[in-house]
């Protein structure tokens, strides 16, 4: 568990030829005769687009983690991190092909390591509930309850961890 879980997820999404491939199918079917790339107004129905690309794809990583389109929030927090500003010398941002996937990248990171994180939580939380209740059960001390809890929370973090490798 070397890596960080955005790490693992951004290096196994750009080492996949089936994200590579639905990325430049998707950049390819974008292009407009008026710009040389995707204007920064089209970006969202292309993460639309490459949301329907990957599912039809059915990569674990995406049919795992990602089960919705990105919402416009994430499309626009992924395009701040990944473009700047006031790129574009005619005040029109356009993403070019390896901008497009890296755009791709981030924003399927983000989604992914974000519903990864909520299922932990859900997991350890209702892990939680139970543990402390079997402990008021059988009247287990604090110290025995709060390292069970413990180790219960960090298996189910390596469990999604270690799910993210494909």
């Amino acid at each position: 568990m070397g890596l960080s879980p955005s790490k693992q997820v951004a290096g196994n999404l750009e080492s996949s030829a089936e994200f590579a491939a639905a990325c430049t199918t998707v950049y390819n079917q974008s292009l407009s005769l008026t710009f040389p790339g995707i204007p920064r107004y089209q970006i969202a129905s292309a993460a639309d687009r490459l949301y329907q690309t990957l599912a039809d794809l059915h990569l674990p990583l995406i049919d795992k983690w990602v089960t919705s389109p990105p919402t416009r929030s994430q499309i626009d927090k992924s395009l701040r991190r990944t473009v700047p500003e006031g790129a574009g010398d005619d005040g029109i941002v356009t993403l070019g092909e390896s901008e497009f996937k890296e755009f791709a990248v981030d924003l399927y990171t983000g989604v992914i390591v974000s519903n990864a994180e909520k299922a932990v939580l859900v997991k350890v939380m209702s892990g939680v509930g139970v543990i402390g209740g079997v402990g008021v059960v059988v009247r287990s001390g604090v110290t025995v309850v709060g390292t069970v809890v413990g180790v219960y929370a960090v298996g189910v973090a390596t469990v999604v961890y270690l799910s993210f490798s494909g």
